[in-house]
């Protein structure tokens, strides 16, 4: 996604424009929300389009990724679809025997997690 002139806008008039984001489709310019949770395949089950199902991508996270990526300066951005997903990528990432500080009072789903990532490690 890339702006329309070189000029450099301030952070809020980025957020506030979603990078002059213009629907081809439709001609809206706030990204819409994805309501679908599968999508369609073909005779051989491949999917037709470039998402398969909700969690794994779709356009509505595309455009939020290319959003922050550029808000960020960053090439590429990722988001996760969900706490527990974004969870296991950081612990995933750890070293063996990193120390992991935790507060006392948490989603127990991920207290749980980690536990149990420690004793495997």
């Amino acid at each position: 996604m890339t702006l329309k002139n070189e000029k450099e806008l301030s952070l809020s008039t980025k957020i506030a424009q979603a990078l002059h984001y213009n629907d081809p489709d439709t001609g809206s310019v706030v990204p819409p929300v994805e309501h679908t949770a599968t999508y369609s395949r073909d005779e051989n089950y491949e999917p037709r389009k470039a998402y398969w199902y909700r969690r794994d991508g779709n356009k509505t996270t595309q455009i939020a990724e290319e959003i922050i990526a550029e808000l960020e300066n960053a090439d590429i951005s990722l988001l996760f679809s969900s706490g527990m997903s974004a969870c296991t990528a950081v612990l995933e990432m750890l070293p063996p025997q990193a120390h992991i500080v935790v507060p006392r009072v948490m989603y127990h789903g991920v207290l749980a997690q980690i536990q149990n990532f420690s004793l495997k490690k």
